[in-house]
């Protein structure tokens, strides 16, 4: 009698257990999609690659467990998926507020050592002075273009772009220092 009891309380915690991993976890399913965006919204592929590539990959795994139906797995896959996104998002904010930092001060210094040598050039002879405000004016363009960089989501090209920008400077200043 007690062998029939414990095979049946196996028997039922074995059904309660296959009927709970063989319903579709639609929950789980928006709740991973919401993750993701947040995610994709924080440019995570971007400043957080690493973390954004293995919830990808967790949640490609998750899609094809859900086409197979196997719905235990596909669980299993869309929380790795959601917490990694989410891992993401957190860092990817992070690492965006440092490089727009980092970009802001490469442009702000550009542009005050730029306004500085453009004062200074009233001293240069005519030619000189002309040569000079024509590569300002072409600097205060790609000044322009790292705001444009910035807009579009490209924060690595307005990086590369501010930094570069900021040594052309340098290199205007030591070549008029002469």
């Amino acid at each position: 009698m007690k062998d029939t009891r414990v095979m049946f309380l196996i028997l039922a915690f074995s059904l309660v257990m296959y009927a709970g991993c063989a319903t579709k976890p639609t929950e789980l399913i928006q709740q991973t999609e919401r993750a993701r965006e947040e995610a994709k919204e924080a440019y995570a592929d971007q400043f957080a690659i690493e973390d954004w590539s293995a919830a990808e990959k967790a949640w490609g795994q998750a899609e094809d467990a859900l086409a197979k139906e196997d719905y235990g797995q596909a669980s299993t896959f869309l929380l790795r998926a959601k917490e990694r996104y989410g891992k993401a998002r957190d860092l990817a904010a992070g690492k965006k507020e440092m490089a727009l930092k980092e970009i802001e001060s490469n442009k702000t210094g550009a542009s005050i050592r730029l306004k500085n040598l453009v004062e200074a050039a009233a001293k240069l002879p005519a030619a000189k002075k002309k040569e000079l405000e024509a590569r300002a004016k072409e600097i205060e363009g790609k000044l322009a273009q790292v705001d444009e960089h910035i807009k579009k989501g490209e924060f690595n090209d307005a990086k590369i772009l501010a930094a570069r920008t900021f040594r052309e400077v340098w290199e205007l200043e030591q070549e008029f220092k002469k």
